[in-house]
C-alpha cells in the first residue's frame, strides 16, 4: 500500500490546527509502500507527529513531511521549525502517558 494517502489523511485531520497558525505543510513522498496491517497504527503516529509539529512552532512556520525507504524499512520524517523538545523530555517521549513540557 502507498504510504502518501495516509499522509494526506493525518495532514488533513491536523489541518485546521494547522491553518488557525497558520502553519505552512510540504511533504516529499516518492513512491512509497507500506505493510497493509500497518495503517492503523501509521495513521495514528503521523496524526501524533503532525499535532506535536503544530503545538510546538510558531505561526507562519513550516512543517515538512518526508517519507522514504530505508533498506526494507519505510522512514517518515516529520519536521518543524518550531521550539525544540528538551533534552531532558526525550527518553520518556514515546512512553505512555508522557508528553514534553513545552518550552
Amino acid at each position: 500500500m502507498p504510504v502518501r494517502p495516509l499522509i494526506d489523511q493525518a495532514v488533513e485531520l491536523v489541518s485546521p490546527l494547522l491553518e488557525q497558525m497558520p502553519q505552512a505543510v510540504s511533504i516529499h513522498c516518492p513512491n512509497v509502500a507500506h505493510r497493509p496491517a500497518w495503517t492503523r497504527r501509521v495513521e495514528q503516529v503521523l496524526w501524533n507527529l503532525l499535532n506535536n509539529a503544530h503545538e510546538y512552532s510558531h505561526a507562519g512556520s513550516a512543517v515538512t513531511i518526508e517519507a522514504r525507504i530505508n533498506t526494507d524499512q519505510v522512514e517518515v520524517r516529520v519536521s518543524a521549525s518550531g521550539n525544540r523538545i528538551p533534552e531532558a523530555d526525550l527518553p520518556h517521549l514515546f512512553q505512555p502517558s508522557e508528553s514534553p513540557t513545552s518550552s
